[in-house]
């Protein structure tokens, strides 16, 4: 069992903006739902940062590369607003 606890941050976003935060690898996606954390609500020098973020995967080794998309919680079309990736080993 491999465990992980990070932050996903972000700056220069609307003030007040919700986001949803997907993390994608190559088994699975999680929706990390912003209204869920105090930090999930941009403030008011545009940025969020939403932590712990706890993932509990079960992987016999390598879990590779996590591709995260940041989008607005209230955006029907989840048009990505940023993007980053980041490895676990």
């Amino acid at each position: 069992m491999n465990k992980a606890t990070y932050a996903v941050t972000g700056s220069g976003f609307p003030p007040g903006m919700v986001v949803n935060v997907y993390i994608k690898d190559r088994i699975s996606t999680w929706i990390i739902n912003g209204s869920l954390y105090a930090g999930g609500t941009v403030a008011a020098n545009g940025t969020f940062s939403l932590s712990p973020i706890v993932s509990t995967v079960y992987y016999p080794s390598n879990l590779g590369t996590k591709n995260v998309s940041v989008v607005n919680a209230y955006d029907t079309k989840t048009t990505t607003l940023a993007t980053c990736t980041f490895s676990v080993k």
